[in-house]
C-alpha cells in the first residue's frame, strides 16, 4: 500500500511539472512557493546580463598524510615467533582495537602519531603475558619487539 502512495505521488508530482501545476504532491512537505507565472506576451525582452566571471579557484588540496605504520614483534623466551597473541596500541586519548600477530608474530598498526605503548591483552594457549605491563616505542621508533612466555 505505501509502495501504491508513493508512486501516485511520484506521477502526481511528474505530472505538475510537465503541467505547471502548482499543487504539491500529497504527503510532501514541500515549503517551497510552486506557483509558475508568465510574463506578458507584450512585456519588452531583455537581453540577458551576464554574471561576471570571476577568477577559477583552485580545489583545496589534501594535506599529506601523517599516518605512521608501527609494527610489533611478538617473540617468546627462545625467540621464536608467537602467532595469535592480541595486542593493543595505547596513548594518553585511549586505546585502540587490539589485532593479532600473523605467523610471524608481527602485527601492524597505522595511526596518526603518538606516544604509543603496547599490552599484550590475550595470548595463544601455551603463553603466558601480564596484561598490566606496558611496551613502550623509544623515541621515533616505529618498531617494537615483544617478549613473552612460553609454558
Amino acid at each position: 500500500m505505501k509502495k501504491l502512495a508513493l508512486m501516485l505521488a511520484v506521477l502526481l508530482a511528474l505530472s505538475c511539472l510537465l503541467m505547471a501545476c502548482d499543487t504539491p504532491a500529497p504527503d510532501s512537505d514541500t515549503t517551497a512557493d510552486t506557483t509558475v507565472t508568465e510574463a506578458p506576451t507584450d512585456a519588452p525582452t531583455e537581453a540577458p546580463t551576464e554574471a561576471p566571471t570571476e577568477a577559477p579557484t583552485e580545489a583545496p588540496t589534501e594535506a599529506p598524510s601523517t599516518k605512521v605504520t608501527y609494527t610489533v614483534t611478538v617473540k617468546d623466551q627462545n625467540g621464536d615467533p608467537v602467532e595469535g597473541a592480541a595486542v593493543q596500541m595505547c596513548d594518553d586519548k585511549g586505546c585502540k582495537m587490539p589485532a593479532a600477530t600473523n605467523a610471524e608474530g608481527v602485527v601492524t598498526f597505522t595511526y596518526d602519531p603518538s606516544n604509543y605503548h603496547v599490552t599484550i591483552v590475550e595470548c595463544p594457549e601455551g603463553y603466558t603475558a601480564d596484561p598490566e605491563q606496558a611496551f613502550y616505542f623509544e623515541g621515533e621508533a616505529t618498531e617494537l619487539t615483544v617478549e613473552i612466555t612460553k609454558n
